[in-house]
């Protein structure tokens, strides 16, 4: 949780390219409502306080003007098609049971385990509060979603600020990217760049995903 700063009545969707590092997920008001990724119109008061996620809570510093400038980028339609996974497994045991109630739990739309790391970036009591609205059905969560919901021509060229920039566009909050070519690469965190440089360049292809936080895994 990040205190207010007298935001000087700017944007939800400008405040994130203020801070150099951390990427700002939701605003904690004067009167303790939370609200996870609100509409982008919102504007800040100067009291609220901020929810962000970031490396290290010592870096996180917002900066009256802005740290990035993004290049515009159209707007792209399209959803993520729905499938089923099919698995297959040999053999049976008096555990299979219990292994498939927790593979189930496992394999829920958007990895609780993921949205739990997520939230415990703060000390803060409200803690509890950001794990009720992340884990409520119809809530927030984690996803890793193709490039070709954001772009239409590969590759693509962009700032990790301009990928911010264009998840926004379909009300999502960018947190990193995942990049196809080095995700055997245990060194390179499996492709994972979390919570990168707004001024980090990527040559992106359509096999990369964003990791994103959304309303929906389409």
């Amino acid at each position: 949780m990040f205190p207010h700063a007298g935001w000087q009545g700017i944007a939800w969707s400008e405040l994130k390219f203020h801070f150099k590092d951390g990427v700002p997920f939701g605003i904690r008001q004067d009167d303790g409502q939370l609200r996870i990724n609100p509409p982008r119109d919102t504007v800040l008061a100067d009291d609220d306080d901020i929810l962000i996620v970031a490396e290290d809570d010592s870096t996180i510093e917002f900066q009256p003007q802005p740290v990035a400038v993004t290049n515009a980028f159209p707007v792209v339609g399209g959803k993520v098609q729905a499938h089923v996974e099919q698995e297959l497994i040999i053999g049976w045991s008096p555990n299979g049971e219990t292994i498939l109630r927790e593979y189930a739990e496992y394999t829920l739309p958007g990895n609780r385990v993921v949205s739990m790391l997520l939230a415990q970036i703060s000390e803060d009591l409200d803690i509890a509060r950001v794990y009720d609205d992340l884990f409520q059905e119809n809530g927030a969560e984690i996803y890793l979603k193709p490039l070709h919901l954001y772009f239409s021509q590969f590759p693509v060229k962009a700032t990790f600020a301009e990928l911010m920039r264009v998840a926004q566009n379909r009300e999502e909050i960018c947190f990193g990217v995942k990049l196809k070519a080095l995700e055997t690469v245990q060194e390179q965190n499996c492709g994972v760049k979390w919570i990168p440089p707004k001024d980090a360049n990527y040559t992106l292809t359509r096999d990369d995903c964003l990791v994103v936080l959304a309303e929906g895994d389409t």
